[in-house]
């Protein structure tokens, strides 16, 4: 069986198992797709290739491209982290994929929807737009009748106004999603110039959709409408907009904040009443555990009778909010069910408020001292939530540590007996074997695999040994202060629960253990965590380091 066709099996295999109403991720398939991904360079090539072939003409189609644009999210995903993680080829591999994208998806006679949804995987996946993907699409979008060489449609009114018109699409973020998978690809150049257009038109909705740009995924396109925000007249800001400003205007770096407080103080010079904030009766808010990539997501519920939104905010350390997503149930059971079935993928529970408003805040700020910014429905669901108090603040551990110290003192003193940080330390090499929240607690990059390597090729009996040994000292001290934060981030974690799975304080002790400078050999949480990214080494080699 050729590979096209063996890529084209799996995909029917998936679709069979999601049609069926089985879950709708199958962890044996999507294994043996990363296995397919890790084996064979070529698999990028194999599925732009086929995904013209699979444009859905019935319902059954429909589920089979979506099959396929999933893989494809995870092929972007696997190659953007081992980039991330210094893997040796990784950029060509991204390279290689985003051509092959742009000759078999983005030719002049490209499918305009297939055009769209590989758009928005290459956006949403936080990956560089190459310049193969980009020329392929500039000359996709001027093959259209009215197409020029000019850096923005002519009548922007027309061009964009009337099309969302037409669509029937009046909520402004449907609309944000629509712009970015038509235009997102191309030079910042173009997207700028579309966007002074958007802020300048007579068309409110096109302004208010303009400023949303602010979440542009590319750096010097968000900068720019900040810059053209602060530059425009105060009265063209519509109630909304000014609203969101408000809401947002410390989720930036230094240089857009300073330009969003120019905006807004224009708005109100030009006398534009701040639009009224409501929000939706809150249902439920879970939160997953931070697992060993430093990911965590909370999942909160709000509506009432026949209408609920289950609200999905993603977050990394080291990067801030990068991804959220919305979805509609008709009834609290509808959310219940849908929760219901999420810990046999995830480890997650109920948390209360305090918990996800401080995370949120900590994980804005990180994304601004990293010049970045949060993905764009985030906003969205603040103004769902009807919150405005989600302020960039980081969260400083050895100060959490103090304060829960602080509470131990003063609520129950015996736990912090030197029995009881015994007994914590102890029983955390057991963790990650254990308990689901730590079971993802490991380091998986190049420099694991250099340092696994390097004690492998040395003499002697006792390699596993001095390969874990390595790991503690090359690679988990360096990140100390990172394994640091995500302990204290987890004993907050627990302690926001009614039930957690271990009392927060023997999260605490070894939190604070790693705090006070303890050699990391000596504390058994991390030395499990240097065996189990070993083994992690050691299966990706496939056993041949």
């Amino acid at each position: 069986m050729g590979k096209k066709n063996e890529l084209l099996s799996l995909i029917d295999r998936m679709t069979k198992v999601i049609s069926a109403g089985n879950a709708p991720i199958d962890h044996d398939l999507e294994h043996e797709f990363r296995m397919m991904v890790l084996s064979r360079h070529d698999v990028g090539e194999k599925l732009a290739a086929l995904l013209p072939t699979l444009i859905p003409r019935t319902t059954k189609d429909e589920l089979r491209i979506n099959v396929a644009l999933s893989l494809l999210s995870c092929l972007l995903e696997e190659l953007r982290i081992d980039m991330e993680r210094g893997r040796e080829g990784a950029e060509e591999r991204m390279e290689y994929l985003q051509s092959a994208l742009a000759r078999h998806v983005f030719a002049e006679e490209g499918d305009p929807n297939l055009c769209a949804a590989v758009g928005r995987s290459l956006l949403e996946s936080r990956v560089e737009i190459l310049p193969a993907i980009q020329g392929a699409n500039r000359q996709r979008m001027l093959s259209f009748p009215g197409g020029n060489e000019e850096a923005a449609p002519i009548d922007i009114d027309t061009f964009l106004g009337e099309g969302l018109r037409e669509m029937g699409c009046t909520d402004p973020y449907q609309a944000l999603d629509l712009i970015l998978e038509q235009t997102g690809l191309m030079e910042p150049e173009y997207q700028i110039a579309m966007i002074g257009e958007m802020l300048n038109s007579a068309i409110g909705r096109l302004r208010d959709i303009g400023a949303l740009m602010l979440f542009h995924p590319v750096k010097d396109v968000r900068t720019a409408v900040a810059d053209m925000l602060a530059r425009a007249k105060g009265e063209s800001l519509s109630p909304e907009t000014l609203r969101r400003l408000i809401i947002v205007r410390n989720w930036f770096p230094a240089d857009i904040r300073k330009d969003l407080d120019v905006a807004i103080s224009n708005a109100r010079r030009g006398k534009v009443e701040c639009a009224t904030l409501k929000g939706s009766t809150l249902h439920s808010i879970s939160a997953t555990t931070i697992d060993g990539a430093g990911a965590q997501s909370f999942w909160i519920a709000v509506g009432e009778k026949n209408r609920f939104e289950l609200c999905n905010i993603l977050w990394k350390q080291g990067v801030g909010i990068i991804d959220t997503f919305i979805h509609p149930l008709p009834s609290a059971k509808g959310v219940d069910r849908f929760l219901a079935g999420l810990p046999d993928v995830m480890c997650f529970a109920s948390v209360d408020p305090a918990y996800i408003d401080r995370v949120v805040g900590h994980a804005l700020a990180v994304g601004a001292a990293h010049d970045g910014a949060p993905h764009r429905g985030l906003l969205q669901i603040a103004e769902i939530l009807g919150t405005d108090r989600w302020q960039a603040k980081p969260l400083d551990p050895l100060r959490e540590l103090g304060d829960l110290r602080q509470e131990l003192q003063q609520s129950e003193p015996e736990l912090l007996s030197a029995e009881a940080v015994a007994m914590a330390l102890d029983e955390s090499a057991d963790w990650p074997d254990w308990q689901e929240f730590a079971d993802a607690w490991f380091e998986d990059d190049s420099l694991v695999d250099r340092t696994v390597l390097g004690a492998m090729k040395g003499k002697g009996r006792r390699k596993e040994e001095k390969a874990v040994g390595d790991i503690l000292s090359e690679v988990l001290e360096p990140r100390r202060t990172v394994w640091l934060e995500r302990l204290v981030l987890t004993a907050l974690w627990l302690k926001s629960q009614q039930s957690p799975p271990i009392p927060w304080s023997r999260m605490f002790h070894v939190a604070a253990a790693v705090a006070a400078g303890s050699p990391l050999k000596d504390i058994p949480l991390m030395h499990s965590i240097a065996g189990v990214s070993y083994e992690a080494a050691m299966e990706r080699s496939g056993k041949g380091i």
